[in-house]
């Protein structure tokens, strides 16, 4: 024995007598001896005392310390490590046993291991009588390198009894004593975790007893608060609780994090405030097994049962299937590869078109904004409550939907993008507590193939940033779309860059011979945000610009196919449709072609046209997609990008100042060099194909690990 012992073993007891000599001689007995044993006798009216008296005489390794009234076990176990004088420290229980090879074992983990803070062994559970009733594998993660990840493994997993387990000194007097509050052992070992790794050793070597007089079994809340200090026995449990939740706050606050580490403590937290009913694992029936008179123990261990494959859960989310044939394609993309990825995949919607959606699908779908399901039924004063009222429910009505998924999708769409006019309290306002429901119920958010620009209107682009920030992928149909998140602070050094969604879908072949027909994309447009007050004039300009177009195709003998994006965009076809069949009713018979609900739809249609002139950027990239040359009337500097990606920049027009003369002369050059377009568009298309095969294969890496390490 040295002057000062390697480890100190405290052991707080009160009225032990029943199973106080059993743990002693379990104790005593261990195969590493260099320890002291620091008995603190919390005021006992039984015959502890002379027990522990008893035992003191007989070993000169146990310090036996008598408190003269009833402290507390809450002070009682911070008593005896303020006597310790170890290099590490070990609580022991009056009632436990211990095999004797526990305290060398962790020891040894401890002296070769300098980053791990707590060694402990493989738990088991006996009985009164001390019969084996289980053991278990130990399943938390609290040697993982990550300080976060133990933290979440211990706040959200139930399991373990760290709390006895070997650990350093010097660590455990850097975090508060013992409290008295509800679960306060379980919130100091979470705090040792924020300091460093914990070690298990695999072999069963501590057994908890269970018995009607432990304390963790001892009645309510207030109760078992009262034995751990005779003063909470008048306090709420919900202030029991608070407490133990202000310990974790400032439990994250103090450990030696990173930011970003300390930020993720603070997810979990909320996750775990979330979910806060946590359920006890069962015991399975016993098999029992005498323990040793010395609290020798077997190693038996129980193998866990494999569980069955549960099915994908996965939520879609957004403007989708509301008469975006855009958003809609890139949905189609998406819900394409699920299916033929994950067959047993069980989709569900958050959308603008539930009922087209759930048509479509066959899938459950929720209305994505309360108010808009609503919007018809009223007006005025009562209407603009409505609105408000949805507002406030829609936060709640999005945490119930989140909840169901494993994984919630944001189908390419132009989710950070303002070059039409957007509201805050729309989109933004949504995608936002999208991101803030995921966070508490552990669901990944993917933002699959961002569009975006350089927001301006400051509360939009707050809703935005938070939202983006929280999404656990991202990807960016353009380089400029990932330049415009960055600048909202966003990091975006792992995200990446693939082509737009659609080239994954299959192209349709003509059905009849496309030579000398333009496709003819339409769209209202009216500006963008910033152009609200001349969108009246902008408007007016570009649609007739577009009829004085047409009626230049049909004098030049081509004939003419009219194409739209949006539902919205129907109004225009019309008035540009009504002005052609007065203009050439000859040539104009079969200009209309039906508005198309999908965007294979579109594709088929504009399969049959020989070039294509469009406004709607998905009307270009289905144009350019099937390898028709195309002339983009630009309304966004996605166009500019897109078209110049694919070896047409010079063919951009403004549909901002549009004029027919520059329709008429980029049109004419186009047509001059369109077999040489056309080969190139083909081969960019099939390369953006093979690009979106490589962005699907590593979303399904961030998104369904589990299955990517099984599928190997």
């Amino acid at each position: 024995m040295t002057a000062a012992p390697r480890l100190s073993v405290g052991l707080p007891v009160y009225n032990g007598e029943n199973y106080l000599a059993q743990s002693l001689d379990a104790l005593l007995s261990q195969t590493f001896a260099d320890f002291e044993l620091i008995i603190s006798d919390n005021a006992s009216t039984d015959s502890t005392p002379e027990i522990c008296r008893s035992y003191a005489a007989a070993d000169s390794r146990i310090r036996y310390l008598r408190q003269p009234v009833n402290i507390g076990a809450g002070p009682n176990h911070a008593m005896v490590v303020r006597h310790a004088r170890g290099e590490y420290f070990k609580w022991a229980s009056h009632d436990d046993l211990y095999g004797p090879d526990l305290l060398r074992r962790c020891v040894q983990a401890l002296d070769e291991k300098p980053d791990v803070v707590l060694a402990h062994a493989y738990m088991g559970t006996a009985d009164e009588n001390g019969d084996v009733i289980d053991t278990f594998d130990y399943t938390l993660a609290t040697d993982s390198p990550s300080a976060p990840e133990r933290f979440r493994s211990l706040l959200l997993t139930e399991g373990g009894d760290d709390f006895y387990g070997v650990i350093r000194t010097s660590v455990l007097r850097r975090i508060p004593p013992h409290a008295s509050y509800h679960n306060a052992g379980r919130k100091l070992v979470m705090e040792l975790s924020l300091h460093g790794a914990f070690h298990q050793v695999p072999e069963v070597l501590y057994y908890r007893r269970e018995h009607p007089g432990r304390i963790e079994n001892s009645g309510s809340v207030p109760e078992v608060a009262a034995k751990l200090e005779p003063r909470r026995g008048e306090q709420s449990t919900a202030r029991l609780y608070a407490e133990f939740l202000a310990g974790l706050v400032r439990a994250i606050q103090r450990a030696p994090l990173s930011t970003a580490d300390r930020a993720t403590c603070y997810r979990y937290l909320m996750q775990w405030l979330a979910r806060r009913a946590g359920v006890r694992r069962a015991v399975p029936a016993p098999t029992p097994r005498r323990c040793a008179e010395a609290g020798i123990v077997t190693t038996l261990r129980r193998s866990r049962r494999p569980t069955p494959d549960k099915a994908v859960r996965i939520g879609l989310f957004g403007i989708l299937c509301s008469g975006n044939l855009g958003n809609d394609g890139s949905l189609e993309a998406v819900v394409r590869h699920l299916k033929g990825r994950h067959p047993n995949v069980q989709l569900g919607f958050f959308c603008m078109g539930p009922e087209e959606a759930a048509a479509r699908y066959g899938a459950p779908a929720t209305s994505m904004q309360w108010y808009e399901a609503h919007a018809g039924s009223t007006t005025g004063l009562a209407g603009a409550a409505m609105k408000i009222l949805g507002k406030l429910l829609d936060p709640f009505r999005t945490f119930a939907w989140v909840r169901k998924y494993d994984v919630v999708i944001v189908p390419g769409m132009g989710v950070l993008e303002t070059t039409t006019p957007v509201r805050p309290w729309a989109f933004p306002y949504s995608l936002f507590w999208l991101g803030v429901a995921a966070k508490p119920f552990g669901t990944k958010v993917a933002l699959v193939s961002i569009g975006a620009n350089m927001l301006r209107e400051r509360v939009t682009r707050s809703l935005f940033a938070y939202g983006t920030k929280l999404a656990d992928y991202r990807s960016y149909r353009d380089a400029m779309s990932r330049a415009a998140v960055e600048s909202l602070g966003v990091d975006v050094s792992h995200d990446e860059v693939y082509p737009d969604l659609v080239f994954a879908l299959p192209s349709p072949k003509p059905t009849r011979n496309p030579a000398g027909r333009v496709g003819v994309g339409l769209m209202a447009y009216r500006g963008g945000n910033e152009d609200r007050r001349q969108a009246a004039e902008l408007h007016r300009n570009y649609v007739e610009t577009m009829k004085q177009f047409v009626r230049w195709l049909f004098d030049s003998g081509y004939d003419v196919r009219l194409f739209l994006g949006d539902k919205e965009d129907d109004d225009v076809r019309i008035e540009v449709l009504s002005d052609a069949l007065r203009y050439r009713p000859d040539k104009a018979a079969s200009i209309g072609a039906p508005r198309a609900t999908t965007l294979t739809d579109l594709m088929t249609q504009m399969a049959n046209v020989d070039t294509v002139v469009a406004t709607r950027y998905h009307n270009v990239l289905c144009g350019l997609k099937l390898g028709k040359p195309t002339l983009s009337v630009s309304y966004a500097d996605k166009h500019d990008v897109l078209m110049s990606a694919m070896g047409m920049g010079e063919f951009c027009v403004p549909a901002r100042s549009v004029q027919l003369s520059d329709l008429i002369e980029r049109f004419t050059k186009l047509q001059q060099g369109r077999a040489e377009h056309a080969a190139l568009l083909r081969k960019h298309s099939s390369r953006a194909r093979d690009e979106l095969d490589r962005q699907f294969a590593q979303l399904d890496k961030v998104l369904f690990p589990h299955q990517a390490r099984s599928s190997r």
